[in-house]
This record gives structure tokens, sequence and C-alpha cells, in this order.
């Protein structure tokens, strides 16, 4: 029968051996099982290479490819090339000594992996070859060993061994390098040996005379020890002698396929047919499950970083195998259900155990069975707490019952009567001389000696005072009060420990003596140490205050603890954090409820407990949890954080090399994105095989973000636009349970500054800017230049026409209306006054002087040489007194000192002057007033015009008919102008006329 492929290149090569003849690891073996199938992105449910390499990944090989496993998602990684072909089918993994992975296959010859993929390697054999095994040796040569012979591959180079160079047979099956430098060669036909050049059969007898096996893997242990492995036996070489088989009877559907030294001194054995087995030195094992089922073909084995086992399957997918520390002791060990209530070990090694109404159970090997004898039943219910004084005396404290004193030859119950203070006992401990410190549940201590109650000294210690936790380390006594206190007592005096009590940290729950001498105390809100001159206190509230009970120390210095609910661990590096007042120390959970109590532990003392097989026992709600302690100390380095994608703008970016690693704050070249940067999505990951589920990420952009940002389980980080400038993004992993955190990941980016932003952009801008301005300015400023010059244009000649007509009217009309005066007033001279037409006559001459009056003001108006306010205020002044000369009438004219210079429009003059000459009128027509006073002001930027008479008045709300049209219309013609008019009159007090209009502004 030919030999198919059955180890995994270089694994023997990979990790240190340790002899197979070493003890086996102490403490039964437990490990929890979980499966990888299609349906979770594996490409096949068939595994036949696993490897792990120094960068975290887990490589899987099956007959659909090559995949890459960070414990979250499996990566495929296909062959280079413009025409890749189908996937390769990987047959064996091996990582070099330079951390490259080189993968053998099927039906693709030999590949290695490149960054952007497997590239194949040339090799001296056809094509079709099936690669078997692959080994690394030190100097960078590759061992291949194919279906067509054995190539030596260095540097490019390579050489090809066959049965003409004195192989048995070219099908190589395995290959493996000792220490010495020798080569040994499994083939199909038999086991040789590569020294000094030369191939060199070995022949060895496996059971009887004529037998010879098929072997088919040799491999060297630490102490040089050459082992090979047949079908269903192990070989020592060295000593030439078989070990045994696998199991009696027939072994004819068992068959080795591959093998594993674990790191605590397990030889693992994948078989098919027969499952996993592990070699103690002296027989094989079967690997069994408290849960789960293992798959009986396993091809090939992988240990992890962290101590987890891989399986490559022939049907059953990825298998991980993870050693499990932690056990919650249910009906499947025998124990009943309900909370633990307390826990103690025997001088012996073998642990009592308190159940919540199911009274003591003994463990016995990895299951526990009742306590037997009469007194079992009467504190079924009522245990509360389990002292032992040597091998032979056993105490249990009771719930109300008493105290029970347990030997081999008899049972004793001790109450009042025989000098206890209390039945109700919640807290009972050996002084070694044969006395118990007893603390009833109620309050009290007591110091109890079989043959005669005695108390001890109370001197400074309330006989009243509640002890909840107790500790007696010869020759001292210590206690722990509900109130916090703690007290000390030393040759018969108690001394309290001031400095806890009142601090916040409530009732003392546990006490423990470490290896240096300090006084942990447990207390309801956390964790504090007296170390003789000083206290230490720490406390957790992320979900609510933390109850520290049960404290134990291991064997490696780590601190234990229950809550009750939960079992908590500081290690020893995060003491020495602790003691240097570093904030940050978290304890780490090691195990978490799965239900909770509604009363809690209502009694039970003491809460944990330790036993010579490593592991550490504590009492919970949920029951009964163990923990191996040995070997936790050697925790797996935390993962590294790599950056695996990078996307600019949608599109994949190549990254730097070393962007996945940290060795320095600038050890990573700084990647320089394009200027018009939209956005940029960064995809990670931190290799985590089997738990990658459980790791938690944060991110900060240096430069952009002001702090760290949780990503919690999300891969990707993704960010718009960019300032530019320069940025470095950091990524950091932590565990969920706050147990690791790894180091900073940096990538350097470089945002280039856009032209238009950089110096000289923003300069051109700016001139651009600058220029544009000036332009639209100077623009702006002739056109308005050129609308002022057309309006002054435009204006002149208004002026000059105005002025034509104004000398026009003056010079045509005004001479004939003289002339037509002139004439009147001589025929008038010449007619008799009985004439009839000497009246006509008279009318003429009034009508021709009031038309050249009217004439007078029109040009006046017209005239634009009179546009100003001085000439209004002058046109007024005369106007007035000329209209009342003659009269009988007395006119007054009050004028500014000083006129403002200020130019008015025709429009205003004339409606200011028909104004003044209506109410000029009105006082000269209808007042019947005596004496008129015109008063002008100039204002605040205006004009004010007042005109005042002494004559009869009138009531301005009901006017009279007659002069009412001519009040609106002085009315109307100031408000056309902006400005107003105001009359005040009543009657018999002579009336005041008060008009108002602004002046402009620019000359006001």
């Amino acid at each position: 029968m030919r030999a198919g492929p059955l180890m995994t290149g270089c694994l023997l090569l990979g990790i240190g051996w340790m002899s197979l003849t070493a003890a086996t690891p102490r403490g039964p073996l437990e490990m929890t099982i979980r499966v990888w199938r299609p349906e979770n992105g594996l490409p096949d449910r068939t595994v036949t290479a696993v490897w792990q390499t120094r960068d975290g990944y887990l490589w899987v090989g099956t007959p659909k490819g090559l995949v890459r496993f960070d414990g979250v998602q499996f990566r495929s990684v296909g062959v280079n090339g413009p025409d890749p072909g189908p996937p390769p089918v990987v047959t064996v993994l091996c990582e070099d000594r330079q951390g490259r992975l080189w993968v053998g296959t099927q039906n693709a010859g030999l590949l290695v992996l490149e960054p952007d993929g497997l590239r194949p390697v040339s090799l001296p054999v056809a094509a079709s070859a099936t690669i078997h095994t692959i080994t690394a040796a030190e100097d960078g040569t590759l061992w291949v060993g194919t279906s067509a012979g054995l190539v030596e591959w260095r540097n490019g180079r390579s050489h090809v061994f066959t049965t003409e160079n004195g192989l048995p047979h070219n099908t190589i099956s395995q290959v493996s390098l000792a220490r010495n430098g020798d080569l040994w060669i499994t083939t199909a036909g038999g086991l040789c040996q590569w020294q000094g050049g030369q191939i060199r059969p070995v022949r060895f007898e496996a059971e009887s005379t004529g037998r010879s096996p098929e072997f088919l893997g040799v491999y060297e242990d630490r102490q040089g020890n050459l082992w090979a492995f047949g079908d269903t036996y192990l070989v020592n070489l060295t000593e030439g002698k078989r070990v045994n088989y696998f199991r009696s009877g027939d072994v004819t559907s068992v068959r080795i396929w591959t093998l594993w030294e674990g790191r605590d001194g397990r030889l693992w054995i994948g078989t098919s047919g027969q499952g996993l087995f592990y070699f103690t030195g002296e027989r094989f094992l079967p690997l069994t499950l408290r849960s789960g089922s293992l798959p009986n073909d396993v091809r090939a084995l992988c240990e992890d970083q962290a101590g987890n086992l891989w399986l490559g399957t022939g049907n059953s997918g990825l298998v991980c195998l993870s050693p499990t520390r932690v056990w919650v002791h249910g009906t499947e060990t025998g124990l009943p259900q309900g909370a633990a209530i307390l826990v103690q070990t025997h001088p012996s090694g073998r642990l009592w155990v308190g159940i919540e109404g199911q009274g003591l159970w003994i463990r016995n090997g990895d299951n526990f069975q009742p306590s037997t004898g009469w007194w079992r039943a009467p504190v079924r219910s009522l245990v509360s707490a389990v002292a032992f004084d040597g091998p032979d005396r056993m105490w249990i404290g009771t719930a109300g019952a008493g105290l029970y004193e347990i030997r081999p030859d008899r049972v004793i119950r001790h109450s009042t009567a025989d000098g206890l203070i209390s039945e109700d006992i919640g807290l009972v401990a050996t002084d070694g001389s044969g006395a118990l410190w007893i603390a009833p549940r109620q309050g009290g201590l007591q110091h109890w000696h079989p043959d005669g109650a005695t108390t001890a000294s109370t001197s400074h210690l309330p006989l009243d005072v509640q002890i909840t936790a107790l500790l007696v380390v010869s020759p001292e006594v210590w206690a722990g009060t509900r109130k916090g206190r703690l007290w000390r007592n030393l040759d018969g005096t108690w001394t309290e420990i001031e400095g806890l009590a009142g601090s916040g940290h409530g009732a003392i729950r546990s006490l423990c003596r470490d290896a240096a001498g300090r006084l942990w105390v447990g207390t309801d809100r956390g964790l504090a140490c007296w170390t003789g001159r000083r206290w230490l206190t720490r406390t957790w509230a992320a979900d609510g205050p933390v109850p520290v009970l049960g404290l134990q120390q291991d064997e490696q210095g780590n601190l234990w603890w229950t809550t009750g609910r939960d079992v908590y661990q500081l290690s020893t590096h995060s003491l020495r954090r602790l003691w240097q007042d570093d904030p940050g120390v978290e304890p780490r959970r090691w195990y978490a409820a799965t239900h909770r109590s509604e009363t809690g532990l209502r009694w039970g003392w003491p809460h944990s407990a330790s036993t010579p097989d490593g592991r550490l026992w504590f009492a919970t709600e949920s029951g009964l949890v163990s923990i191996r302690t040995d070997g936790t100390t050697e925790e797996p380095p935390a993962p590294s954080v790599r950056i695996e994608t990078l996307i600019v703008n949608g599109e994949v970016r190549a990254l730097p090399q070393n962007s996945t690693a940290r060795p320095g704050p600038n050890s990573t070249p700084a990647l320089r994105l394009p200027a018009g940067l939209r956005s940029l999505t960064v995809e990670f990951t931190a290799p985590s095989p089997a738990e990658g589920e459980k790791i938690r990420f944060q991110h900060r952009l240096e430069g952009f973000d002001a702090d760290w940002l949780d990503d919690g389980p999300e891969r990707r980080v993704r960010y718009g636009r960019l300032p530019g400038g320069r940025y470095r993004l950091q990524i950091r992993a932590r565990s969920a349970d706050g147990s690791w955190e790894s180091p900073v990941t940096e990538l350097a980016l470089i945002v280039p500054t856009p032209f238009w932003r950089s110096f000289w952009g923003m300069s051109l801008w700016a001139l651009l800017l600058a220029g544009t301005v000036a332009g639209v300015v100077r623009w702006t400023s002739h056109r308005r230049l050129r609308r002022q010059l057309e309006h002054l244009a435009q204006q002149e000649a208004m002026h000059k026409e105005r002025m034509r007509i104004a000398r026009d009217m003056h010079d045509e009309l005004g001479s004939k209306l003289t002339r037509i005066s002139f004439l009147s007033e001589r025929a008038l001279l010449e007619t008799p006054k009985t004439d009839a037409t000497a009246g006509k006559l008279q009318a003429i001459a009034e009508t021709s002087r009031a038309l050249l009056q009217a004439l007078d003001e029109i040009v006046w108006a017209v005239n634009p040489s009179n546009d100003s306010l001085e000439h209004l205020v002058s046109y007024l002044a005369q106007y007035a007194t000329e209209y009342f000369q003659g009269t009988t009438v007395e006119c007054q004219i009050r004028l500014p000192r000083q006129v403002p210079h200020a130019p008015l429009s025709a429009e205003v003059r004339h409606h200011v002057f028909l104004a003044c000459e209506e109410a000029l009128n009105n006082v000269l027509k209808h007042a019947r007033a005596t004496r008129v006073q015109l008063e002008m002001q100039a204002v605040n930027g205006s004009l004010h015009i007042r005109i005042e008479d002494n004559g009869r008045g009138f009531n301005p709300v009901s006017p009279t008919t007659s002069g009412q049209d001519g009040l609106k219309n002085m009315h109307r013609r100031m408000t056309e102008i902006g400005g107003a008019c105001q009359i005040t009159s009543r009657p018999g007090a002579g009336t005041v006329v008060e008009l108002e209009f602004p002046l402009p502004r620019e000359t006001s």
C-alpha cells in the first residue's frame, strides 16, 4: 500500500521537541471544540494542511486552494499570472527561517507566498508531480519530497535525486533534518539517510523476523533520540524497539497521518479511523471531550501561539481544540444542581464542597460523590463552614445546629452546652493547637477548645462585632468585620489596623497572606492590601461594585478571587503595576456566570481552595468552578494589528513595506495620498485564529482625531476629505475581557495640500482676486463716472435750456407785458374818469401788473442760477416785504445769521415758494391781521419756515370753505418734496403756519 502524505513538511523542524519519556503534564486534559466548515467560509470540508506563520495568521490548505484565517474571516490566496488556472490542491505547508511560506500542491507544483499572491517555483520534476513534504534547513536549503523524487532547492537552483541516486523509491512521503545535519528520507520503498552527500538505506525489523514496516515519518527529539512512526506504532530508532499499538485488536482501519508535540510535552497523533490520540511516553490515549465529539479522520495538526490545537480533517472541516482552564462542575461530574456555598481542601489533597441544600460532597478524581455518615442528614441544608485540624479531624459549622466534630471513629455534636456562645456559626478556623476560632453569624468571636471553652482576650474588640472574614496564620489571627474594620490578634491582644474603615469599601469578605508577607483584603467594593506600613486600595465599578470573596494566590504569584458570581485574576505583572499606582490596571475575568441568583450566597466559609494538582476552586452561585493555574503565567503574546487593505477614493492602493509592524515610532515610510482625496478606507485585523471574535479595536488619526475612537469588533475605519498635511493612523487591539492590549500599529500618511491651497496657490489666488476686484472697481467707477458725466452733461444742457427759457420769457414776455402796462396806464391818464372806458383800462393795467409779477416769479423759479438755499431765503424775504408794502399789515422778517450753502432744485424752490405765497395770501385776505412775522432757520439739516399772524384765527378741524383748497395745496406741496406743513390756530388767537423740508445731506 502506497504511503500517503502524512506530515506537514517542516512540522518537526519548526518546534522544539521534548522527550516522549517526559512525565505527562499534571491535571486532566480538558478541551473545548469549535468547527469551521464551508458554510463558515472554508473552501472545502477537507483540510489537508494547517500552519500558523510567525505573524499570527493561520494558513489552511484544502483541495480547493489556500486560505488565510485571522479568526474572523477566511481570505483566499490565488496564484499570480495572467492564467492562474484552477485553485491549487494544497498538500503541505512550510515556513522557512526567513518567514516565507512554501506551499506544496498536487496539481501546481511548488508555490511561495508573496505580497501579491502565490508565485510558482520551477523544479526539475514533472509539473504533474505531487509534492508530499517540504523541509527547510537553517542555511536556506529547501528539501522537497515529491512523487518523482527528492528535490534540493537553494537560491533558485535545484537538483533532483531519484532511484538512480540510491533512493529506495521515487515517491517521497516525508523528509526530516536531524540536528547533526543528517537528512532522514522516508519513501514508499523504505527509509534512507542522506549523509555526506550520499544516500544510505536504513534497515529495521519492526516486530518479528522478516517483517519490515512501511515507515511513514522520522523525527528527532531534544535528547537526540530518533523516532519513526508507521501505520499504527512508534519506533525508537536509537534504542531499536517498537513502543506499542494504539489499541488492541484489529488495527487495519487505523493509520497515522500526522504528529505534533505540544508545548506541554504531549505528543499529538492524528489518525484516520480513530481520530486524535496523545502519547504519554508509555501508552497512547484517545482524546475525549466532555461536550462535543471529535472527527475520526485527522489529516493535519498544528498548535498555535496561544496553545490551541488545530486539526485538518478528511471531511469535517477545520477543527480547533482549546485547552480549558476553567470548568464549571455540574451534574456531569456527580454534583447536584445548586449554588456552591463553600469549598475546602483536606490535608490529603481531597476536595470538599458544600452545595446549598445538598450538604457536603467529596472529589474523587474528576467526579464527586456525597459524603457518608449519619451526620450527613442533620447538616444537609445547614452547612455553613468547614475546617480541618489534621488528616483525622474535621469541623463542620452549621446555621443553627451547632458544631460537628468528625473523626474516623466517632462524630460529636457540640452546642452551647459545651461552651459555644452560639449554635448559629458563620466562620470556623483552626489554630493548629487543637483549638478553634469561631465567629457566630449574629456577631462575636470565640477562641474555643473542645476540652473547655475559653474566650480570647477581647481588648479593644467588641464582643458584639460581626466577623465576616477570618485568617489564622500562627501566631497571628486576623479578623475582618461587616463595618470594614480590620483587627489583628498577637499574643492575646487585639489591635485595630486603622485606615480602611470609613473609606467606602464596605464589609471585609476575605483575607489572604501572600508570599511577601503582605495581607490582601477583599471587601464589598474592591481590593485592599496592608503592607505593614500603609494601605493600597483599588475599586472596580464598571458594572457596579465588585465584591472580592475567596482570595487565593497561586504558585506563580497571581491573585485570584470570586465575586460569588464571576472569577477574576490579577497577574503578577498587573500586581506590579498596581503597586506603581497605575490607574489602568484592570482584573481579568476568567469566568462569567451564565445565570444570576436573586439572593446571592447567603452564607458559607471558605469560598475558595487549592488542590495539589494546580487547581483553584471557587464557590459561586452557578456552582463549583475550578481553574487550572499551572502555566497561566505563560500568556501568549498579544496579536499585533496588521493593516491589510488601503482604499483611496474607491481604489485599492499598495501598502508600504513594514506597515503592519511597529518596531519604532518612525519606522514606517509615509504613504503619499493624492491631493484630491475624497475618501480613505483602511481595513485591518489582529490575527488570533481561536479568539478573533473577542477582539476589540480602537483607532486614532493623529493630526485629525482628538482622542482614541472605539471601533468594537469592526475592522475598518473610514474618513472623508482630509485637509492637507501629515497624519499618523494609529490602531490597537485589546481583548474583550481586558486581559491584554496589543502594541500600537502606525501608518504614516501624507495628504498633499492642493496647489490652490498652498502658499503659492493662495498667493496666486490672492493676486487674481485682487486683480479681479481692481478690474471690477475700475470698471464700476468708470461706468459710474460716465453716468455722472452724462448726468452732468444733461444737467448742463438743462441748465442752459432753463437759462434760455428764463431769458426769453424775461426779454419777450416781460417787455410786451411792460408795454401793455405802460400803454394802459397812459391811456387811463388821458381818459376822463367819467368815461366808460376808464374802468376797463384800469382793469387792463392791474392785470398786466399781476402778469408781470407772476412772470417774475416764474422766471425766478426757472432760472438755474437761483438753485440754492440762499436765493430761496432771500427771495421769500423780498417777496413778503413787497407783498405787504402799501397795506395795513406790518411785516416782520427774521432770517438766519448764516445761511448754509445748499443746492435746491427748481421743483423744491417752486413748491416752497407757492406754499409760502398761499400762507401770506391767507394772512392778507382772510386773517384781518395787523401784523405778520416770517421767520426762517436752518436746523439739523432742515429749513424751518414759520409764518405767524395776529389775525382772527380759525378752527383747523372744521375750516371754513374759503381757503380750504389752499390749505390742502400747502400740505400736498410740502409732502411732494419730503417736507411737512403744520398749521396751528384757534379762533381769536391768530394762526401759525410751519413749513419744514430737508436739505441735501452732503451739504447740510
